[in-house]
């Protein structure tokens, strides 16, 4: 009896070929699998893993998930909150325009900014925003407040924005001549800000700058106390009201903080009061939140094309004149009936600052090659300042 059949020996030379074939022969190398279209979801637990592990770069971090969603939209879910994040724009019209009565700032929001802004016009929803709005709106446009608003921006250039920048341009060969201009820049508009609101001049810019820059760190802590609350965990209806109303209750403008520079940044936050669909398909049920990212809108492929990042003033130039953007699009002032009533003045403020400054001054940003960090809080502000070197053009 033969040991080895023929069919036997033809089977075993082919396996042993197909193995030789399979072990010895260099494999292309492996494709890596495509990042996820959202945020990657676990059982229970949702994306918490994941905005744990980039809290640090949070805005960074949803901008890359909302570049790669195919709408630029994205359903956020972590323990007592789900909702939906969005950069398109045809969802942020639906949401401050289209559907605006739909889409109320509701509980929640008031719970995490009551201690600071109060009843006021920020977190108001229903009838008593549309009657803080209509008396704002009519103080915004009448004509002795914009004269006002220019005589106050003048004032502050002249006689305190400029005499610091040639001190400083005067020091030279000492550190005496490094100036923190995100510093300088938020003192000058918090005094413009309460002479125009409140008609008091704290001096945070000048003067003795003793109360009015107390106040003013006061507000800054009260303020990223609160915005804290947008990133804990797992959120609460927190009460901090000892940690926050006697810092600003010993101040003299208490109950007008919700006035100030606060409008353009805080975190716009939507609840859904019953389930709905928005332009781009996204369902979303009830009590969810919708909310819009500016930074991300600012960075996206989809809105501003492939030189999005790239810093280019020349692209908002028409033959010459300044082209005005949808706000839907560029929604840095909000858009819709809760459009900011201060962005005229906010305006004022950058151009009157850009002409006095660039005619007279060189500013030399230190570390100019590296991006920098954020703080979060209700406004981005630049970890570290902005550390730059003053000299007097010739």
């Amino acid at each position: 009896m033969e040991l080895f059949s023929l069919p036997t020996v033809l089977f075993l030379f082919l396996l042993s070929f197909y193995l030789s074939v399979y072990f010895l022969l260099p494999k292309p190398p492996k494709t890596p699998p495509p990042p996820p279209k959202g945020f990657n979801c676990y059982l229970v637990i949702g994306h918490l893993p994941g905005f744990l592990h980039n809290r640090h770069r949070f805005l960074d971090w949803t901008t890359e998930v909302l570049g790669r969603s195919p709408n630029n939209t994205a359903v956020f879910r972590r323990p007592n909150a789900d909702g939906v994040l969005t950069a398109n724009p045809l969802v942020v019209e639906h949401m401050l325009k289209t559907n605006f009565e739909n889409y109320p700032k509701g509980i929640h929001f008031l719970s995490i900014l009551g201690d600071f802004l109060g009843q006021g016009i920020f977190n108001a929803d229903g009838e008593n925003w549309k009657h803080q709005r209509k008396t704002a709106s009519y103080e915004f446009n009448t004509k002795s407040l914009r004269s006002f608003v220019m005589e106050s921006v003048k004032s502050e250039v002249e006689v305190r924005l400029i005499p610091i920048l040639h001190r400083a341009a005067a020091a030279s060969g000492t550190t005496n001549r490094i100036l923190d201009m995100q510093d300088v820049l938020e003192r000058f508009a918090f005094d413009n800000i309460c002479k125009v609101a409140f008609n008091v001049d704290p001096g945070c810019l000048g003067g003795d700058a003793t109360t009015g820059t107390e106040f003013m760190q006061a507000f800054e802590e009260a303020a990223t106390l609160s915005s804290g609350r947008f990133f804990y965990a797992v959120p609460f209806c927190l009460q901090n009201q000892e940690v926050l109303q006697p810092r600003l209750r010993t101040q003299r403008f208490r109950r007008h903080c919700g006035c100030t520079r606060r409008w353009r940044s805080t975190p716009r936050l939507q609840v859904v009061p019953q389930r709905r669909r928005v332009p781009d398909g996204t369902t979303l049920k009830k009590g969810w939140f919708l909310t819009y990212s500016s930074y991300a809108m600012g960075r996206m492929e989809s809105i501003w094309g492939k030189d999005c990042c790239e810093f280019k003033p020349e692209k908002w130039l028409e033959n010459g004149v300044c082209r005005q953007e949808m706000p839907f699009r560029f929604p840095a002032f909000h858009a819709g009936p809760r459009i900011c009533l201060g962005r005229e003045m906010a305006y004022i403020q950058m151009k009157s600052i850009a002409a006095a400054v660039v005619e007279r001054f060189e500013l030399d940003v230190l570390n100019r090659g590296e991006c920098p960090e954020h703080t979060l809080s209700l406004t981005i502000r630049m970890k570290g300042g902005l550390p730059v070197l003053v000299k007097e053009k010739n």
